[in-house]
């Protein structure tokens, strides 16, 4: 067994949903039945929308499969892990799933599997996908006698057809060395840890290995390790990959704060490049218990983090490289994070864009249902563009314990919700980040008489297709009168003319909403007299 001090560090295993549509980081109202809204900002700023494209799950689904305990996503292809699945009659023997898109229609393309499936080997615990390459990790595999030596299969794609490569296994196999912990994949290169393993006669320092492909052929590069391996390290509790450059977390290193290993690659060989830790690092933080890498960019978690005496509100941290350097860029967080969140505790990295996530969020008013964060770099800078979170949000779902994302494309594995009836059986959801919905308004004439006929008018850009109405709201103090709902036409525009009945200063605002997100306008104020 993994004898980490991290909590949750099995996630799912043993024993969680994207939003249909989520926001966006600008200081949004949300308008009780109740009550009368407070008063928007004006003009809200534009950012994104996560818009769901798909709910993936097992057509065989079983409780405890635990689907979604891992996720990847490549372009149009999505791998799922189901760490948990029960196969043959072995509990836990795991499976995962290929899922691809055609237009916006995603369909399970193949179920892989553990060619010699056993109980506790935990096959889709880990996984990775480059391409047509995907890493599926079994860590918990007897290999050579040894319980838990682990092993890591390599399945490749020709056409539509999935086919195993290789198995990839520990070189020098040993008891619960849980070689495939954590898994990563760039072209021809995999890196997997075995983040238990005895290192000069340190238990539980880690490894980790560099495998490449020469054909179809794959063979052991390199052996990486921590230059300062100690008792109960363990080097490898999570790795990325980004062409030539390698990304290992310490997990327990200065009492569990955590550093991170850049390594990179010359010709054949590897050597350390730099240590990153946090410039405000404290025991217990965590810093890379899940960690990303996309170029010379990488992204940290540190989910235990202490935040204004507040325990486990989590932080992360962006590192960038110039040159051979690696220097800290900005640390992320949730404003408006509070104890127990332990944002960071799963991050995914595509070039300008991070997802960072806080299984302990909550949400409506659930505790720990969860919910992720979508930031974008615009020069050094960085900035939060989107909050996503379940539409049917639970307590203790713990949204988003696994996340990737490609682009536009968002995944996160729910593994601990409940499907059918079926406890922990799991779904992953797929959103897509666009634009998100911007409103302008105008009245005309801006001095009309009482009585007479005044004509407010705008439109919405991005609307979508499930949202195609508009709020008309007479600001009034600190509180919004509501006086028309209007149906958009097909390019999102909306008029409407009303009589003001009483002199004075009128201020409108429009609302546009989508589920449980609002957008507004900027107020327009109008002078009536008599």
């Amino acid at each position: 067994m993994l004898r980490t001090l991290l909590p949750g560090a099995r996630r799912c295993l043993g024993l969680a949903m994207l939003s249909a549509l989520v926001l966006i980081v600008a200081p949004v109202v949300t308008a009780a039945a109740s009550a009368a809204p407070s008063v928007p900002r004006s003009g809200d700023t534009l950012a994104l929308l996560a818009v769901q494209q798909a709910e993936l799950t097992a057509a065989d689904g079983a409780a405890n499969d635990s689907f979604g305990s891992s996720v990847a996503v490549a372009g149009d292809t999505a791998l799922v892990g189901a760490g948990g699945k029960t196969v043959g009659g072995q509990n836990g023997a795991g499976a995962a799933y290929i899922y691809t898109r055609t237009g916006t229609t995603w369909s399970k393309q193949v179920e892989l599997s553990d060619p010699d499936p056993a109980a506790g080997d935990y096959f889709g615990w880990s996984v990775a996908l480059s391409g047509d390459t995907a890493l599926v990790a079994a860590h918990g595999k007897t290999v050579g006698g040894q319980s838990g030596a682990g092993a890591v299969y390599v399945f490749t794609r020709t056409g539509t057809t999935w086919s195993e490569q290789a198995e990839l296994s520990d070189p020098d196999p040993a008891v619960d060395d849980y070689f495939g912990w954590s898994v990563a994949l760039s072209g021809n290169t995999a890196l997997v840890s075995a983040v238990n393993r005895t290192v000069t006669g340190q238990d539980y320092a880690g490894v980790a290995y560099v495998f490449v492909r020469t054909g179809t052929t794959w063979s052991q590069q390199a052996e990486l390790s921590d230059p300062d391996a100690a008792t109960n390290d363990f080097f490898g509790y999570r790795v990325a990959l980004s062409g030539g450059t390698a990304l290992v977390d310490v997990a327990n290193r200065s009492a569990s704060a955590g550093v991170a290993y850049v390594f990179v690659r010359s010709s054949a060989t590897w050597s350390q490049q730099a240590e990153l830790a946090a410039t405000d690092a404290a025991a217990g933080d965590g810093f890379g218990v899940w960690l990303a890498l996309s170029g010379d960019t990488a992204l940290m978690g540190a989910p235990y983090k202490t935040v204004a005496g507040h325990n486990e509100v989590g932080a992360a941290y962006v590192f960038t490289r110039s040159g051979t350097a690696w220097s800290q860029q900005a640390e992320l967080g949730d404003p408006g994070a509070r104890g127990g969140d332990r944002f960071g505790s799963a991050v995914a990295l595509s070039g300008s864009t991070a997802l960072v996530d806080s299984p302990g969020k909550t949400v409506g008013g659930r505790d720990g249902a969860g919910a992720a964060y979508v930031f974008k770099r615009t020069g050094t800078s960085w900035s939060e563009q989107a909050k996503l979170s379940a539409t049917d949000a639970a307590a203790g779902g713990s949204f988003g314990l696994s996340v990737a994302v490609s682009g536009d494309t968002v995944l996160a594995g729910a593994c601990n919700k409940t499907v059918n009836g079926l406890s922990a059986a799991g779904v992953t959801y797929v959103d897509v980040l666009k634009p998100a919905p911007s409103l302008s308004l105008k009245a005309a004439p801006r001095s009309p008489a009482v009585h007479k006929q005044l004509t407010l008018s705008g439109k919405v850009k991005h609307f979508l297709a499930t949202g195609k109405k508009v709020q008309i709201y007479r600001q009034a103090g600190k509180h919004l009168t509501a006086l028309k709902t209007l149906a958009l036409t097909k390019s999102g525009g909306f008029k409407w003319t009303m009589k003001p009945k009483t002199a004075g200063t009128w201020v409108f605002v429009a609302a546009y909403k989508v589920g449980e997100l609002t957008f507004w306008s900027k107020p327009v104020s109008v002078k009536v007299h008599r």
